[in-house]
């Protein structure tokens, strides 16, 4: 018997994009300036556009996460061709998350790193593959970012996002919530 401990959880769902949402998106980041953060390339809108609130709210209640939150922020990611995020995480919030809006083919997943795995690295090289699966036991976790598609994770996970390798742009919505 294997005894699965200290699991993280990754929430996902299927989320309804608005009609012209994405070209909305694109006409904001063409009127107002971005921020740099972990972004290389690429469009990071400010905190909290306005006119954009009570959609991304409902977007977020699409995922149906089994709990109460507080939608904290959120700001537009536009990864143009060969643009990308540094490793980062979301300091003083709870959960954060993404909602993938445009997403064309090798425009780059998303990649989790393992919070343990400094301390299993010997357990991730000695143990056999099967059982590696079963536990998870990896250095990273890769999500193939898709349309319409939302994820929420804690937001100490560390994570980056690979580089847009297409020839357009990937649009998402960032957001960190308070539970």
């Amino acid at each position: 018997m294997i005894n699965k401990s200290f699991s993280i959880p990754l929430f996902e769902g299927d989320v309804f994009i608005p009609e012209r949402f994405s070209k909305r998106i694109w006409q904001y980041s063409n009127d107002e300036p971005g921020m740099d953060l972990s972004n290389q390339n690429g469009y990071h809108s400010m905190l909290n556009p306005p006119g954009f609130r009570s959609e991304v709210l409902r977007m977020i209640d699409d995922i149906n996460l089994p709990f109460r939150y507080l939608l904290e922020n959120f700001w537009f990611n536009i990864n143009t061709p060969g643009a990308f995020n540094w490793d980062h995480d979301h300091p003083g919030s709870d959960l954060s998350g993404v909602i993938w809006i445009q997403v064309p083919p090798n425009s780059g997943n998303l990649v989790f790193r393992n919070p343990y795995a400094f301390q299993m690295d010997n357990l991730c090289y000695k143990f056999p593959p099967s059982l590696k699966k079963e536990l998870l036991l990896a250095s990273d976790l890769q999500s193939k970012p898709s349309e319409g598609r939302g994820i929420v994770f804690p937001s100490f996970l560390m994570h980056h996002v690979e580089v847009n390798e297409s020839s357009d742009n990937r649009i998402s919505v960032s957001f960190n919530l308070k539970v």
